[in-house]
């Protein structure tokens, strides 16, 4: 049996835990059974490389050549891997898996946390929300888990896990991670059918999964052939450089960096995960630090008063509140708190998001700052969730196609079992598309006298829904702003749509259909359900006249 001493969350790191009270318990140093001393990382991983097979490297050599003349580039690969990829080359040799695993986040986000697309994907391993969801990733208003090093890395590689049990082969479950089991599986299907090879080099993949595979293993060989290839990787040392530490208390961010002795940046780089000028104040969780300042933290901990952990408050504004009242409440100034909100002027909704410091014998802890752009994310660009609240007549069908998922969908986000029956009452995680494909967008103008919930019942929708298609805070509009109605959340015909569109009690409607890649005018007016010569008059379009993607089509008008 391997002698493994307090390892957190399955992390090689040293591990200080904290009672109630923030009284310090034991600190052990921990045992590192892959560890070579005074030997480079690079050589160490390349030991355990599974995947330099000939064919593998003689397919992958227009990518070993691109990559051999982007040397910056490879060296600014190698410095953002550095905090982390010791960990996580010992995380895939816990579990016996392929060393190349390891290199994964230098092609999903160049080894960057805050790394994120334009389809919601963030963090070293670029999850979705709905993936990470599954395999138990929490993602708030304070934390997202799939930012977490620790806790990402272990949905990522219990993912991967998972998809190797059930391809049966490691390329193939690399190239599902990236383009999705169904469609790697739809593959294999297809050339079985023809008799061909199911292997991953025969398979019609998407573009993208058939470079992903070339850009792994031209990386992982310019590391096991530095040498031959005159490549000269960034140094990391074959040795531990973080080290976990269990709290139970809201720590101010700004405060941890002060008592561990290292820059603000240097906290942010290994708590990626964490959103806000404060850890979550919900929860126990681990907090990361370089190992050769644990002790420094740990003392200078054990001397601070419970009450100066935090400099901060999250408050939320409640109907009839003022920044005179708040700063009033939290015996502040208004001055204060538009400075550290990044607020223009004192216009404040009900429901919105606050920073409110706390006054020690009227002087303030830390420097008055607005929150850092990559940590402070209101408008966190990707998708985002509902919790639904189950009503009596409830059912995942119907949840489903209220927006725009599948049933499955549904119960893996949520871990239901196909007998599990809803309970009235109870919250249900449903992630919503940031951008699907072929998505039909109706932009809606609005109207004098129209409410946020007028406008949710017009279209069959909710006012949830539309929030977060729009980005609005609350359910404040205003007459000619610009509303998205995406196809995911329109549960009507659009027949019925023109039907409301002429009601008298709606006069003057805009309503813009964008044109899709494909699209002529007999398959838009087809979907729509109107007639080529209606949209022909509204558009003054002329039968030669042709369509581009993403041209705006008036769908009726006064």
């Amino acid at each position: 049996m391997k002698k493994r001493i307090l390892l957190v969350s399955a992390i090689v790191a040293a591990t200080l835990t904290l009672s109630p009270v923030l009284t310090v318990a034991s600190w052990f140093k921990p045992f590192y059974p892959h560890t070579r001393e005074n030997q480079s990382l690079w050589p160490a991983i390349s030991e355990h490389f599974a995947l330099q097979t000939r064919e593998n490297i003689e397919n992958s050599q227009s990518l070993i050549d691109w990559y051999r003349k982007k040397p910056y580039y490879l060296k600014q690969l190698g410095q953002n891997a550095a905090p982390y990829l010791y960990y996580v080359y010992q995380q895939t040799l816990d579990r016996q898996m392929p060393a190349e695993v390891a290199l994964l986040p230098m092609v999903e986000s160049n080894y960057n946390p805050f790394a994120y697309s334009d389809r919601g994907a963030t963090g070293l391993w670029q999850m979705m929300p709905g993936t990470g969801s599954g395999f138990g990733l929490d993602v708030n208003w304070w934390y997202d888990g799939r930012r977490d090093i620790v806790a990402s890395t272990k949905a990522a590689l219990d993912y991967l896990q998972y998809l190797y049990n059930y391809l049966g082969d490691w390329l193939l479950a690399i190239a599902a991670y990236d383009s999705g089991e169904g469609t790697v599986k739809r593959a294999i299907a297809h050339n079985k059918k023809l008799g061909k090879p199911t292997d991953f080099w025969s398979l019609h993949l998407p573009a993208e999964t058939k470079t992903y595979i070339p850009k792994l293993i031209a990386l992982s060989t310019l590391i096991k052939n530095q040498t031959d290839y005159q490549i000269a990787w960034p140094t990391i040392k074959n040795q531990p450089y973080l080290a976990s530490v269990n709290m139970d208390a809201q720590i101010d961010i700004n405060q941890a960096a002060e008592l561990a002795g290292v820059t603000l940046e240097k906290i942010r780089e290994l708590n990626p995960g964490f959103r806000r000028w404060a850890t979550s104040p919900a929860s126990a969780y681990i907090f990361l630090l370089p190992l050769n300042k644990i002790e420094t933290f740990k003392n200078n901990l054990a001397k601070l008063p419970k009450d100066k952990l935090t400099t901060w408050l999250h408050h939320v504004v409640k109907p009839g509140e003022s920044l005179s009242v708040i700063a009033a409440e939290h015996k502040t100034t208004i001055d204060i708190i538009k400075r550290v909100n990044g607020l223009k002027n004192s216009i404040i909704h009900p429901g919105e998001s606050l920073l409110a410091p706390l006054a020690y014998k009227g002087k303030l802890n830390i420097k008055i700052n607005r929150q850092h752009g990559k940590i402070a994310e209101d408008k966190m660009p990707g998708p985002q969730y509902v919790n639904h609240v189950i009503e009596h007549s409830d059912t995942l069908d119907q949840l489903a196609k209220l927006y725009g998922v599948t049933v499955n969908q549904i119960r893996y986000w949520n871990t239901l079992a196909y007998h599990d029956k809803l309970k009235i009452g109870e919250k249900l995680i449903i992630w919503l598309n940031h951008k699907p494909k072929n998505m039909d967008v109706l932009n809606y103008e609005v109207s004098a006298g129209d409410t946020l919930s007028q406008i949710a019942t017009r279209f069959n929708t909710t006012t949830t829904l539309l929030k977060l298609a729009n980005h609005l805070r609350n359910n404040f509009i205003r007459i000619h702003q610009h509303l998205n109605i995406p196809d995911y959340i329109r549960q009507i015909h659009t027949s019925n749509l023109i039907d409301n569109i002429k009601d008298k009690n709606y006069p003057i409607q805009m309503i813009t259909y964008h044109v899709r890649p494909g699209d002529n005018l007999t398959i838009i007016a087809n979907r729509l359900g109107i007639s080529i010569k209606q949209l022909k008059d509204w558009n003054n379009l002329n039968t030669l006249k042709y369509l581009h993607p993403g041209q705006p089509l008036q769908l009726a008008k006064q």
